[in-house]
């Protein structure tokens, strides 16, 4: 009985802090419940629309089908009539080496199209092209084993990649940047040993040509690099051969 009465006051002692505790404890409990709160996870990857389309685009139905081929006439807008032929005749016959079709057709109104033919005058000419139809987005890149400046040569790479809506996304933030639908071809700024770059869109079925020769730098260089980068090709190690 002695050693029962003995623990009997730490029994006590102990209940009644319990009793104290575990209701500030609860307490505490419910206050971090009510204060939890539903996170939101932002969407990052989101396409804005451009505010340059459609600019100085064309109806594809617009177009005159009096010329056949990929660029007919008045592909180029405010550009220089007549070069046209000679579109066909140079970036035409590499388009159709590499079994490419022209974009001049109608697509579903939710179809965007941008392809981008990479012409070095000494170097195995090259295209990707990107397309978005609805939620869908593919990239094809092609490679020919002749020169952009001399015969087209054969096909010796192909492939088609699934690509995702922030990799898309990039590349609208950098057409955005450039002003691409509102650039345009004023004079024939071609020369000796370069390269042409040509970036054709269609968004709306809206058509959209652009071609520099040999870009130093700037956002149309960067989108035409993105669109290599994004088909796998190396560019930081290219050096001299990136022109």
């Amino acid at each position: 009985m002695k050693r029962t009465l003995t623990w009997m006051p730490a029994a006590v002692v102990t209940f009644v802090l319990g009793v104290l505790i575990v209701p500030n404890f609860n307490s505490g409990l419910s206050d971090c419940v009510v204060n939890i709160q539903p996170i939101t996870v932002p969407v990052t990857h989101q396409c804005k629309f451009s505010g340059g389309f459609p600019g100085r685009s064309i109806s594809i139905a617009n177009l005159s089908k009096g010329m056949t081929g990929y660029f007919p006439r008045g592909s180029y807008a405010h550009g220089r009539y007549g070069r046209e032929t000679f579109m066909n005749e140079w970036y035409g016959r590499h388009l159709e080496a590499m079994r490419e079709a022209p974009l001049l057709k109608e697509f579903p109104a939710d179809t965007e199209v941008y392809r981008f033919l990479w012409l070095r005058t000494f170097h195995n000419p090259m295209a990707v092209r990107i397309e978005r139809n609805g939620s869908a987005m593919k990239l094809f890149f092609k490679e020919l084993d002749g020169s952009g400046g001399y015969e087209p040569g054969k096909l010796i790479e192909t492939k088609a990649l699934k690509i995702d809506e922030s990799e898309w996304c990039g590349f609208m933030a950098i057409l955005e940047r450039a002003n691409y639908w509102n650039q345009t071809l004023e004079k024939d700024d071609s020369g000796n040993d370069g390269a042409q770059w040509i970036l054709e869109g269609v968004r709306e079925n809206r058509y959209h040509a652009v071609d520099r020769w040999s870009p130093g730098d700037g956002d149309f260089r960067d989108a035409c690099i993105y669109l290599l980068e994004l088909a796998g090709v190396e560019t930081a190690t290219l050096g001299d051969e990136l022109y």
